[in-house]
This record gives C-alpha cells, structure tokens and sequence, in this order.
C-alpha cells in the first residue's frame, strides 16, 4: 500500500471505508492461528532505501537463485511506490535493486501516482508482471490492475496505458464495483490464472455493507484475458459480527503443487480500523472452487513488528514445504517493519518450522511388504526399511486384453484424474507392441482401452514392426508423445525414436514417417552408434527436455565393448530438438567387473521438483543375458550433470513378479513423495507380470 504525505507514520487511505490504522488488541476465537514457529525478517525497513517501507513480496526460483519483486517507496518519502527487483541464493538475504522497474503512468492514467503489489509469472518465453495502479485525489479513485512484459524479468514495458482489469464503478451494487487490485499470477493448466482482490458491495449485509473478495480471470496466450468471476468470498471462520468486523479477503498468491493450486491470502478486519490481520490458505483441483483451512497460518499478533498489520503472501513450494514471503509493519515500531519468511508443512501451518531452514519434512517410511531377495553389496537395494514402502501390482499379465504384457508405463495427471500410457502386445500373441491409454483416480486402480493409440507405420519405416515405450507430456496446449520405433531382423532389431502429437491426449498423429531421433549406425565408433530408443520426457526451463537411452561404444575402461548411457536433446518449441548429448553414464555403483557384468542405464523418466530434474532409470546388466536389474534415481539442478543416490530405489529380487526383470520407472511427485510406476516380470510366472507401483523418499 501507498502512504500519504500527512504524516511519516500513516498510510493512504485506499478505501473511503479505511479508518485510520491503529494495533488491534482484540483477537476473536476463530481466528486464531496455527502459527508456533519462527519467523525471519528478510528485509527491514530503510534497506537499500531511505525510508523504504518493503511490501508485496513475489518471488520467483530462477535456476539456483531466488528473485523477488516487491514494492517500496522511493525519494524517502511516504508517497509514491513503485517495484523493485531483488535477488538471493537462498530467499534469506537479499539485494535489491536501487533502480524502480516501471515508472508511474501519465497524468490522468489508472497508474498516474503508484505503481504497487507487483506479482511476476514466466508464461511461454516472456515474463508478466501485474500490478496495482494508483491514483491519488482529495477523494481517493479507484484501484486497477496493470500488465507488463520482459524478455528477462529486468527490463519492463507496459503492455498499455489503459488497465488491463478495472472495477465497474458501481461500488453498491457489483462485487468488484469498487476496487479491483492486489494481482496474484500462477501458471496452471498451460494457462496464466490471474487471481485478485475486489471490493464492492455486500448482497444481504449483516454488518459492514462493502465486501473484499478474491476474484480471477485467465489468459491461453498473455493477451486476451477472461472475463471477471468472484472465485472466494468470506468464510464462516471470519464472520462479519467479529470484535474485528471482519470484511474479507485481499492479496492474493497462488503455487501449483501436483496438479493442484494453493492460494495464499490475507484476512481483512474493519475494526477499529481496516486492517489485513492474517494469513490463510486454501487448495483447489480446479483452481475455481476453494477448501480453506480450518486456521489461519499467521495472524499480526503473532509478531511483535506485525502488530498492525500482516499481509500479501507470496510463495514457492520446496523440498515439501512451502516457503511464504509476506509483508508487515508496526505503526509504532516502524523500523522494524518490512518482509519476513516462514515455512509451513502442505496443507496448514500445522508444523511450522523456523524458515532457517527448507530440510525435506521427514516421514517414516512404511515398511515395504515384498520378498526381500539376496542382493550384490554392489547394487544393494533400499529395499526393507529403506526409502519406498507398500508395493502394488496394478495392471497384471492378461488384464483388459488376451495375454497381455503390460509394460512401459507413462503417467500424468488430468483434472479428471490420472492417465497411464504403456505398451502391450496385440491380438494375444508376443509379437506386435503398441501403445494404449489407461484411466485411474487413485492412480491404483485402471482403467485400459481396447483400441491402441498409434498403428505400426508402413513398411521399410523405423516402426514398422512395433512402437514401444511411449512418453508424454503436455507442451504449449498440445501433448507430445515420443516413442520407440523398432525394426525387427533376423539377427539384430534396429531401435529409434518416433514422435506424435495430440490435442486431447487421445487421438494422436505422427510428426513425421521419419524418426525424431536414429542411431549414428557406428556402432563400434560411436555412444549412440547402436540404438536410440526408450525415451523420457519432462518439461523443463519452459523447454521439452527429451532424455533416452543410448546404446553403442563404450570409450574407456574394462569389461564389455558396449555401454548403455542416457542422451538428452531438448527443444523449445516441440519441433525443432538439439543434437543428442549424452548426460548420465554408469557410474561406481555398477561396475562392469561385477558377477552381473553391468553394462549402463536405460528407459530414464523424468519429474520437475523445486526446481531440480528427477531423473528415474533402470540399471542393465547382461549375464546370465541382458536384463534390466534394478530401477535407480539421480538428480540435477540444470537437467544435465547428474548426482545419483548410494542405493538403488528397488532390485527384481526385491519382489516375487520381477524375478526376470524390474525396468521402466516413471515418476510423479505428490505430498512429499514420489510416486513412482515401473514394469516387471519373472518368466517362469508370467500370469503375475506387469506394472507395479510404490511410494519413494528421495534423499
């Protein structure tokens, strides 16, 4: 918020209902928080700029680095605000830039006088600011919203003169009559879900007659936005006949967390004076419809420089926690004013920790009721104990088509659920491979279609005998689906990797007759000489990250000739990839003087986490004959240089179906775990193969 030049000590009066702010002494029971923490202030009043009263924290993870972009005064003086940009390693200690990012708008614009609450998304390529603009009067205007864009988040433009989102001017009869303010932007469903504060009148009033509410438009492209809709009104845990005579909700931010958006907001009181008075939480599927927590996660009185007030929320999800940035002051002690941090535990602040930290919230790991089998020291398995509990065969040998080996599993998440993509061979006969589509709720219990997704291509083509090993994900409104292409010979298949796109994920077309991506053909000459072929993809950076698995000469060392590696191209477009690279190669774990003979990595899947790449692949090894042996997981902060675990995640002797083998894992990450599916089967029960599924701590 702005201040006015009456006094070095209060605020502008935004709304013609605002009193003039003073500390509450009155809390009533149901809003009491959840709060028994620590938190840190971050930023104080005065740093980096005279006077300077921080506010409206929105942070952004970029690469290593956090950037936030907050809102202060400038000259010293308690009157004009504009953004800043600042930037951290680890979202504690700060430098911001002396230099405002955008200027105030011309005379007579909705931005003429204040440029406040800015909230910062990267959507297809560019980033997008929206902000507050303000005007000030002897009889205060309305509040808007504003749009700019960058090409680096440094360097702004406004998108236009005019608001992007303004209120009706109707302030007794629409909800967002009155202001419509305080931007919170997320990217969700490949969309920009811009959420906001309005205030307008109340229909059937029983106290105070105005309303503050969260409200949302959405935008496909950045440009063309939806019209406005209330999404979160007032909830019975505030109720207008409070000793606060609470009067709803601004400041909103949201964070997509596995497939669902948390919103972070503040309470508004209206007694003894307007006031935001806490922070609070709510989840939704669909990012419409709202559960709130039953507490709110912070409320002024919980800190001593908050007394007056706690407000604008914003956040990022890490390590299974949600790291919250929020703004606060205390009119009496301003000097220790500013913007401070915690971490709270998904859903509610019920365990709130000191924001000191962001360690993985620990969960003791159920006890795994499998078979544990003997294991190489080498490879030894986390197997009982360790890191991944209760393992589940949910699609078995036979399941929804005559001898079917169910394999290859690709899963995402919908709003209707989960979606499973896997191969299997067709017509009851071990011959043909083709890729099927699977529904599920629970991600258990599926569903799988009779008709496969994509036929053999013509003949002479790189799949003209099976596609195998599909991997999907969403990009830029459409799904991609990379596969492997396999020509069968007399004595050696020839494997490459094919590529499918689909408006729905259910009817999908070939790019092209020709492979995406081929062997070199240089065996003996070259890593990808051989084969390429089981892909695995993620979006990553706002990029199709495409890893696979590779198979050709091995440069150096003992045993095989041969080595199996995982590649990498990427593409920023889903048309136009990289050249191959090769990013993860079999390391001390798995030597090749093992009684094993390991020879490498392949089917590799990958899952985005705060920032890192997931990366979930199986371990081959060729005596008694080539297997797939165990399934492994590394992980990377720039997608290429890979750190793996100690231990393999599980080993085909870890369960009583994958004797023969255990491969092809994919992974999503949902509170806290990864949940990860994979492919098994022992050859002498073939009745009990197919896919599995257990839950995985990651170190």
């Amino acid at each position: 918020m702005t201040f006015s030049k009456k006094t070095v000590l209060s605020f502008v009066v935004l709304v013609a209902f605002f009193s003039t702010l003073s500390i509450s002494g009155i809390v009533s029971a149901s809003a009491k928080s959840s709060f028994n923490g620590k938190a840190t202030r971050v930023l104080s009043f005065g740093d980096f700029q005279k006077n300077a009263l921080w506010s409206n924290p929105s942070v952004l993870k970029e690469g290593k680095s956090y950037v936030m972009y907050a809102s202060a005064n400038i000259g010293g003086k308690f009157d004009t605000v504009l953004p800043f940009r600042g930037v951290s390693k680890d979202g504690l200690k700060w430098t911001m830039a002396k230099k405002p990012l955008l200027q105030p708008g011309k005379k007579g614009g909705f931005d003429a006088d204040s440029i406040e609450s800015p909230s910062v998304v990267k959507f297809k390529g560019k980033y997008h600011m929206f902000y507050t603009g303000v005007v000030k009067g002897a009889k205060q205007k309305h509040l808007a919203v504003g749009h700019a864009v960058s090409k680096d988040g440094i360097n702004w433009k406004k998108v236009s003169s005019k608001a992007l989102l303004k209120p009706t001017g109707n302030a007794g009869r629409d909800w967002n009559g009155y202001h419509v303010a305080e931007p919170g932007a997320v990217v969700f469903k490949n969309k920009i879900y811009l959420y906001f504060h309005a205030s307008g009148g109340r229909k059937n009033p029983k106290g105070p007659r105005n309303q503050s509410v969260i409200g949302l438009v959405t935008s496909s492209d950045g440009v063309k936005f939806s019209a406005m809709k209330q999404v979160l009104s007032q909830g019975p845990l505030y109720p207008t006949t409070a000793p606060e005579a609470f009067v709803g909700y601004s400041t909103p931010s949201a964070e997509v967390v596995n497939g669902k958006l948390h919103l972070f907001y503040d309470v508004i009181g209206s007694k003894p004076g307007w006031e935001q008075v806490a922070i609070h939480h709510a989840v939704s599927s669909d990012g419409v419809k709202f559960k709130e927590d039953k507490k709110s996660i912070i409320r002024k009185n919980d800190l001593n420089w908050t007394k007056t007030e706690i407000k604008a929320p914003a956040t990022l999800y890490e390590n299974g926690k949600f790291r919250l940035w929020f703004s606060g002051h205390n009119i009496k002690n301003l000097p220790k004013s500013g913007i401070g941090h915690i971490s709270i535990s998904e859903p509610t602040a019920k365990n709130l920790k000191s924001s000191q930290s962001t360690k993985t919230v620990k969960t003791a790991p159920a006890t795994p009721k499998v078979k544990s089998g003997a294991a190489k020291t080498s490879a030894k398995s986390s197997g009982k104990g360790g890191r991944f509990g209760k393992v589940s065969r949910v699609l078995s040998f036979g399941e929804f088509k005559t001898n079917a080996l169910w394999n290859d599993p690709s899963v995402i998440k919908t709003d209707k659920g989960y979606v499973m993509y896997a191969t299997a061979n067709i017509g009851g006969k071990f011959g043909t491979v083709l890729p099927f589509r699977g529904t599920s709720k629970d991600g258990i219990n599926w569903k799988m279609e009779d008709k496969p997704l994509l036929q053999l291509g013509k003949k002479g083509s790189f799949d003209q005998d099976s596609v195998e090993t599909p991997t999907v994900v969403k990009f830029k409104g459409k799904y991609h689906m990379f596969y492997s292409g396999v020509v069968k010979r007399p004595t050696k298949q020839h494997l490459s990797i094919g590529h499918a796109i689909s408006n729905d994920g259910v009817k999908w077309k070939r790019v092209s007759t020709k492979a995406l991506l081929e062997p070199t053909g240089k065996p003996t000459r070259d890593w990808n000489g051989y084969h390429v072929a089981e892909p695995g993809a993620v979006v990553f950076n706002n990029k199709i990250y495409l890893y696979f698995h590779a198979s050709g000469r091995r440069e150096s060392g003992p045993g095989p000739g041969n080595q199996s590696v995982i590649g990498l191209v990427t593409s920023s477009d889903g048309i136009n990839f990289t050249k191959m690279e090769r990013v993860l190669i079999q390391g001390p774990l798995y030597p090749t003087s093992a009684p094993e003979v390991f020879v490498g990595y392949s089917t590799p899947s990958a899952e985005v986490v705060n920032g890192k790449v997931h990366l979930f692949y199986d371990v081959v090894a060729t005596k008694p004959s080539w297997e797939q042996i165990a399934l492994h997981h590394a992980v990377s902060s720039d997608g290429k240089h890979f750190k793996e675990d100690v231990k393999p995640i599980l080993r085909r002797s870890d369960l009583n179906w994958s004797k023969t083998e255990v491969r092809a894992p994919t992974a999503m990450y949902e509170q806290g775990r990864f949940r990860i599916w994979f492919a098994g089967h022992d050859i002498k029960k073939l009745p009990e193969a197919g896919i599995g599924h257990l839950e995985f701590n990651a170190p």
